[in-house]
């Protein structure tokens, strides 16, 4: 019994912890049945799990680092509310912990990508920028966007940016000669299938 008693009690501590989180609240004592707390508790998921798809299917879409970085925080931070009720709900793989854990680890791809979709806007047909000022001029701005987000940058995505800033210079300067900057380009360049964090199926503890 004592053993029996004991679980019991982390059990219903932990219903106590999930509904101070879910309902905002800090109390003592479980206040609504398990039933409603259930309930409140998908709602909580469906809320936060709405928010990160939306700004997942916008990412593809930004047109400049501040945007993408603007709505990528904004994903994980949602993503940490979910994380939150880990210890006190049970989700199938995968969970947030884990979902945030796969968009960090994409990053570099959503950064390239960026890169490599805006750069084929302006990009003349000759390859050429400095045929065209405007373009030349667009060129560095693009590039230059980037600048302030230097820190958060993953290495793949900082070795990208240095080879198309060596790619603008006339080839006499170029320390290392980039001859088709345009395969770079199309390596990053794919748009991303729409990949969202679906319904997250649960089971209750």
């Amino acid at each position: 019994m004592p053993l029996f008693d004991s679980e019991a009690k982390k059990r219903k501590q932990k219903l106590i912890t999930l509904q101070n989180i879910i309902l905002e609240i800090d109390e003592k004592k479980l206040q609504v049945s398990e039933e409603f707390l259930d309930k409140m508790t998908k709602i909580y998921i469906s809320k936060y799990m709405k928010a990160v798809n939306e700004q997942l299917s916008e990412i593809n879409k930004t047109t400049n680092p501040s945007m993408l970085f603007k709505k990528y925080d904004y994903a994980v931070k949602n993503l940490e509310m979910l994380i939150k009720i880990e210890p006190y709900h049970k989700y199938k793989s995968p969970t947030p912990s884990e979902y945030k854990e796969q968009m960090e680890e994409r990053l570099e791809n959503f950064v390239n990508s960026l890169i490599a979709r805006e750069i084929r806007k302006i990009r003349p047909p000759s390859g050429n920028f400095r045929e065209d000022p405007v373009l030349e001029t667009k060129m560095k701005n693009l590039l230059s966007s980037f600048k302030p987000f230097e820190p958060r940058l993953p290495d793949g995505s900082k070795e990208l940016l240095a080879t198309l800033e060596e790619s603008m210079k006339p080839h006499e300067e170029q320390q290392k000669p980039v001859e088709n900057p345009e395969e770079l380009l199309n390596a990053n360049a794919a748009d991303f299938v729409e990949e969202t964090f679906e319904q997250v199926n649960t089971t209750k503890d």
